[in-house]
Protein backbone atom coordinates (compact mmCIF):
# COMPACT_ATOMS: atom_id res chain seq x y z
CA UNK A 1 0.00 0.00 0.00
CA UNK A 2 1.44 3.33 -1.04
CA UNK A 3 1.40 6.15 1.48
CA UNK A 4 1.03 9.72 0.21
CA UNK A 5 4.39 11.47 0.41
CA UNK A 6 4.95 15.03 1.61
CA UNK A 7 8.15 17.11 1.56
CA UNK A 8 10.01 17.08 4.87
CA UNK A 9 8.26 13.96 6.16
CA UNK A 10 10.47 10.84 6.16
CA UNK A 11 8.99 7.59 4.88
CA UNK A 12 8.72 4.87 7.55
CA UNK A 13 11.67 2.48 7.56
CA UNK A 14 11.30 -1.10 6.48
CA UNK A 15 11.81 -3.45 9.47
CA UNK A 16 15.22 -5.17 9.52
CA UNK A 17 15.22 -8.76 8.22
CA UNK A 18 16.40 -10.09 11.65
CA UNK A 19 19.04 -12.59 10.56
CA UNK A 20 17.14 -13.78 7.50
CA UNK A 21 17.91 -12.99 3.86
CA UNK A 22 16.29 -9.78 2.67
CA UNK A 23 13.02 -10.25 0.80
CA UNK A 24 14.03 -8.28 -2.30
CA UNK A 25 10.47 -8.09 -3.66
CA UNK A 26 9.29 -6.51 -0.38
CA UNK A 27 12.34 -4.20 -0.38
CA UNK A 28 11.61 -3.14 -3.98
CA UNK A 29 7.96 -2.42 -3.10
CA UNK A 30 9.06 -0.39 -0.05
CA UNK A 31 11.56 1.46 -2.27
CA UNK A 32 8.83 2.36 -4.78
CA UNK A 33 6.64 3.64 -1.94
CA UNK A 34 9.49 5.54 -0.28
CA UNK A 35 10.88 7.14 -3.47
CA UNK A 36 8.00 7.88 -5.90
CA UNK A 37 10.21 8.19 -9.02
CA UNK A 38 11.45 4.59 -8.62
CA UNK A 39 8.30 3.26 -10.26
CA UNK A 40 9.13 5.20 -13.43
CA UNK A 41 12.70 3.85 -13.76
CA UNK A 42 11.72 0.50 -15.27
CA UNK A 43 13.17 -1.73 -12.53
CA UNK A 44 11.41 -5.07 -12.93
CA UNK A 45 13.48 -7.29 -10.62
CA UNK A 46 16.34 -7.16 -8.11
CA UNK A 47 18.56 -10.18 -7.48
CA UNK A 48 21.52 -10.82 -5.18
CA UNK A 49 24.44 -13.14 -5.83
CA UNK A 50 27.06 -12.92 -3.12
CA UNK A 51 28.08 -9.29 -2.83
CA UNK A 52 26.47 -8.34 -6.16
CA UNK A 53 23.13 -6.62 -6.64
CA UNK A 54 21.66 -6.94 -10.13
CA UNK A 55 18.58 -5.31 -11.63
CA UNK A 56 16.47 -6.18 -14.62
CA UNK A 57 15.74 -2.84 -16.26
CA UNK A 58 13.40 -1.86 -19.06
CA UNK A 59 14.98 0.59 -21.49
CA UNK A 60 11.69 1.81 -22.98
CA UNK A 61 10.64 4.08 -20.06
CA UNK A 62 14.11 5.65 -20.14
CA UNK A 63 14.50 6.43 -23.84
CA UNK A 64 15.67 9.82 -25.04
CA UNK A 65 14.85 11.62 -28.29
CA UNK A 66 17.58 9.64 -30.10
CA UNK A 67 16.15 6.25 -29.13
CA UNK A 68 18.92 5.48 -26.63
CA UNK A 69 19.01 5.57 -22.84
CA UNK A 70 18.40 9.04 -21.37
CA UNK A 71 21.50 9.97 -19.35
CA UNK A 72 19.49 11.42 -16.47
CA UNK A 73 17.46 8.24 -16.07
CA UNK A 74 20.54 6.02 -16.34
CA UNK A 75 22.31 8.18 -13.75
CA UNK A 76 19.31 7.92 -11.43
CA UNK A 77 19.28 4.12 -11.85
CA UNK A 78 22.98 3.69 -11.09
CA UNK A 79 22.89 6.11 -8.16
CA UNK A 80 19.86 4.32 -6.73
CA UNK A 81 21.49 0.92 -7.22
CA UNK A 82 24.57 2.06 -5.27
CA UNK A 83 22.33 3.42 -2.52
CA UNK A 84 20.40 0.11 -2.43
CA UNK A 85 23.59 -1.96 -2.27
CA UNK A 86 24.88 -0.02 0.76
CA UNK A 87 21.45 -0.04 2.41
CA UNK A 88 21.01 -3.80 1.89
CA UNK A 89 24.59 -4.48 3.07
CA UNK A 90 23.87 -2.62 6.33
CA UNK A 91 20.44 -4.23 6.76
CA UNK A 92 21.76 -7.78 6.41
CA UNK A 93 24.14 -6.96 9.27
CA UNK A 94 21.27 -5.72 11.44
CA UNK A 95 22.24 -2.06 11.13
CA UNK A 96 19.45 0.51 10.59
CA UNK A 97 21.08 3.68 9.26
CA UNK A 98 20.13 6.48 6.92
CA UNK A 99 22.18 6.24 3.73
CA UNK A 100 22.50 9.54 1.85
CA UNK A 101 24.03 10.26 -1.56
CA UNK A 102 26.00 13.39 -0.78
CA UNK A 103 28.02 13.92 -3.95
CA UNK A 104 28.08 12.69 -7.53
CA UNK A 105 30.89 12.99 -10.02
CA UNK A 106 30.00 14.84 -13.21
CA UNK A 107 30.87 13.50 -16.64
CA UNK A 108 30.71 15.70 -19.74
CA UNK A 109 31.14 14.79 -23.39
CA UNK A 110 32.75 17.32 -25.75
CA UNK A 111 33.05 17.05 -29.51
Amino acid sequence: MSLPRQPGIPHPRLPLPKGQPENLAAFQQWLSDAIPMVSALGISEMTRQGDSLAWQLALEPNLNDKGTGFGGALTAQTTLQGWCWVTLWLRERGVARDVVVAELASVFWHR
